[in-house]
């Protein structure tokens, strides 16, 4: 066939992507090859840092021997079907993470007004002829708030009142914490200003009233919470890959030829090694087992859990220190090989 423009259906790692006009050249072993930008394997789903060779090029710049930077990457024009089939080691593509959902298509919620209380008193009588004057007691707490686009309003209160006989009641309304708080979805993180609690991953937790800025777990998928061991290994062809923890599957997925890389696993539990099987697709199979174990301060690799505070300490019968003003900052990240380094910085006035 000769070299120019064919109108092709696109097909990535066994599934299609696309139908689009793509220019063809002669390849090296005399067949005709894709001629594509970068740009256009990124629109494709390859990493824009796939390999140092494919990162180094300029978004415009036309790929005519794809394997040239993209090793173990194969395409196939098949011209009798005008299908052009795109092969790419996994571990060169972007992550699509089980469960993960665009920020853009988060839902703020709706305006609202929210008041959850609780009331209760009773009355006691003496009915064993002392004359004790009879007592009555009341107790309530309340917890309100409002929500208008990201931002939430949350109130905590709580209100008593006692009289015993003919004496004065006495009663006490406390306002016990009361914060603004919204979502900062660029950096998976909560901001908090007004009375809240430091997280306790790595220093004890204090209650202040201040501001804080925090890593949320709830903003990452269900495949990326806690920690679990990235998996990698080598495809000869199209194969699945099964993992097993305990002798029960928990992951199971299907990786094009060359290497691959598994971030998203879900372990059933914070011990046991895990099974890898790769069954390639003319049924042979290579087996390997990969330790794991977990203690509750370990991240993923790449994963990173951080809090910065900055206010006044709300602590009771601690003499000075009870509103001391105070600056702490923690951070935690997951290394390769299983490895988690944290730790964090603390300055109050009264260390100083």
């Amino acid at each position: 066939q000769a070299p120019g423009t064919y109108r092709v259906s696109l097909w990535v790692n066994g599934e299609q992507v696309d139908e689009k006009n793509v220019v063809f050249v002669d390849g090296p072993d005399g067949h005709l090859v894709p001629a594509m930008t970068r740009k256009a394997y990124e629109a494709l789903g390859v990493c824009p840092d796939a390999t140092p060779a494919f990162a180094a090029l300029p978004e415009d710049a036309v790929v005519k021997n794809l394997p040239q930077v993209l090793p173990a990457s194969t395409t196939t024009f098949r011209f009798s079907d005008q299908r052009l089939d795109i092969t790419v080691p996994q571990i060169m593509m972007r992550r699509r993470v089980r469960g993960e959902v665009d920020p853009a298509l988060w839902d703020q919620g709706m305006p609202a007004l929210l008041l959850d209380y609780m009331v209760t008193g009773n009355r006691t009588r003496d009915l064993s002829g002392s004359h004790m004057p009879a007592t009555d007691s009341l107790y309530g707490n309340f917890r309100g708030g409002a929500n208008l686009g990201p931002w939430r309003l949350r109130s905590y209160a709580v209100y008593s009142r006692s009289q015993s006989g003919d004496r004065p009641a006495q009663s006490d309304f406390h306002v016990i914490s009361t914060y603004l708080q919204r979502n900062i979805a660029s950096v998976r993180g909560e901001l908090t200003m007004g009375d809240s609690s430091t997280p306790s991953d790595v220093f004890d937790s204090v209650q202040f009233r201040g501001v804080q800025l925090a890593s949320d777990d709830a903003m990452l998928a269900d495949s990326l919470r806690g920690f679990a061991p990235v998996i990698r290994g080598v495809a000869d062809t199209n194969a699945q890959v099964t993992v097993r923890q305990n002798g029960s599957i928990i992951y199971q997925t299907y990786v094009p030829p060359g290497p691959f890389e598994i971030t998203d696993i879900y372990p059933s539990s914070l011990s046991g090694d895990l099974e890898v099987t790769v069954r390639e697709n003319n049924g042979r199979e290579h087996r390997f087992t990969q330790a794991y174990s977990s203690v509750a301060v370990m991240q993923r690799e790449g994963q990173m859990k951080y809090a910065m505070t900055a206010g006044r300490l709300r602590l009771s019968g601690q003499g000075d220190l009870h509103e001391a003003k105070f600056v702490q900052a923690t951070l935690i990240y997951g290394l390769p090989h299983d490895l988690t380094v944290y730790g964090g910085m603390q300055i109050a006035a009264a260390y100083l």
